[in-house]
């Protein structure tokens, strides 16, 4: 896991799988967790750019699969050969992040 040293000997590790941001003292004791809809989240997500890009990709995939359930319970079809593979693509670019 990475995680970035503070000046005061304490760290802010890696956002886990759900996104959720934990600074830790010197000591290794919780100091403060910042999760997804925390006003300041997006501070402690800036340290880190790969969980950022995982991210968008995780709200991507929940977008387009949201998207496939609602055609699919309307009684349509999404026609286009390319789409199987969209969502494919999709779920493999977040694994390969996770």
């Amino acid at each position: 896991m990475n995680e970035i040293e503070l000046s005061d000997g304490g760290v802010i590790e890696e956002p886990d799988d759900e996104f959720m941001i934990r600074r830790r003292d010197v000591h290794g004791n919780l100091e403060e967790v910042r999760t997804i809809g925390d006003s300041n989240h997006h501070e402690w997500m800036a340290l880190f750019p790969e969980a950022i890009t995982r991210l968008h990709l995780c709200q991507a995939l929940d977008i387009l699969q949201e998207f496939a359930k609602n055609v699919e319970n309307r009684g349509l079809e999404i026609i286009g050969e390319d789409w199987p593979e969209l969502l494919v693509t999709y779920q493999h670019a977040v694994e390969v992040l996770s």
